[in-house]
């Protein structure tokens, strides 16, 4: 630091000179560089799941920030984040109807309709849709749903502007067939019906577009209800690098789960990256469209969605 000063009357004659005009002295001597400062660990917060075994989760802020070199351990790192069992007790199972929501959510189920699901599959997945709405009524339930269906198109031209930044001039139906099926609403019976008019569309599979009417869909819930993006799927996305940031997007909003129907390994480890931590709770690997298609796969889905659960 330095400290100057003005000459208010200068010597005269034999008058004594004036000293120094500058005075400088040394600060911050400490290092530049300092690791970051972490809160006390937070209180564990609800399990992530009724039952068939959950996990809660209790996490450090960071109090100040780190300095120069100084290091800090990722929000995901053990130092900072922490996961413990819960609800180990196993669901009831039944073979006719699948266990009641009793919780207040709303969620957003987003159907795969790609080529690849083929005829026999797409059906089984809209009995398993069919069967999931049976989920979020009855006694105790606050639930809404909203149903996407998504394929994609065949031309390259029309898929790189389905993905592109700018879609505003398009139809999502017609042009990507990506469609809003229904938004958010508690009328199952009226979703079935929904779900029985949807066709098969038998295209490609524009996974990140159908995230991004899902992320758009998110804001039109309630007010301070949880929010839940379920997306059942077969395929490997036509433009997968542009699933990544579509993925982040809802997740900064909703806990994003997967249903992942036969998938091999690659496209199964970068649905684990896209699903809502800790995976392997949030990403559900299912064998086939028959597996998908029982009640016991609902009860699953049920179990991960809502705090609170009933026959």
């Amino acid at each position: 630091m330095e400290q100057t000063r003005m000459i208010l009357v200068r010597p005269k004659y034999e008058g004594t000179p004036c000293g120094d005009l500058t005075q400088t002295v040394s600060c911050n001597m400490q290092s530049c560089d300092k690791d970051c400062e972490l809160s006390e660990w937070s209180e564990w917060n609800k399990c992530s799941k009724a039952c068939g075994r959950g996990s809660k989760k209790r996490r450090k802020a960071v109090v100040e920030a780190a300095v120069g070199r100084g290091k800090c351990p990722s929000s995901r790192s053990w130092k900072r984040l922490r996961y413990r069992s819960c609800n180990k007790q196993k669901c009831v199972e039944s073979l006719v109807k699948p266990m009641v929501c009793q919780s207040t959510v709303d969620i957003i189920l987003v159907l795969d309709s790609s080529g690849s699901t083929r005829a026999k599959g797409w059906e089984q997945t809209k009995k398993f849709a069919k069967a999931f709405t049976k989920a979020l009524e009855g006694d105790g339930t606050d639930a809404q749903l909203s149903i996407i269906s998504f394929s994609g198109p065949v031309s390259w031209k029309k898929v790189k502007a389905c993905t592109g930044p700018d879609t505003s001039g398009l139809d999502m139906e017609s042009d990507c067939e990506v469609k809003m099926a229904a938004h958010f609403t508690k009328d199952m019976e009226q979703l079935r019906s929904v779900i029985d008019g949807l066709d098969w569309m038998a295209g490609l599979t524009l996974t990140s577009t159908a995230l991004e009417m899902a992320a758009s869909e998110i804001p039109l819930g309630r007010r301070g209800v949880p929010k839940v993006v379920v997306m059942v799927t077969d395929g490997r996305p036509t433009k997968r690098l542009a699933t990544f940031p579509a993925a982040r997007k809802v997740r900064k909003q909703a806990k994003l789960i997967f249903g992942a129907v036969k998938l091999s390994r690659r496209p199964l480890q970068d649905m684990r990256r896209w699903a809502t931590k800790p995976s392997k709770e949030n990403v559900f690997n299912i064998k086939d469209y028959s597996s998908l298609d029982t009640v016991k796969m609902v009860d699953n889905f049920i179990a991960d969605i809502c705090e609170t659960v009933g026959k």
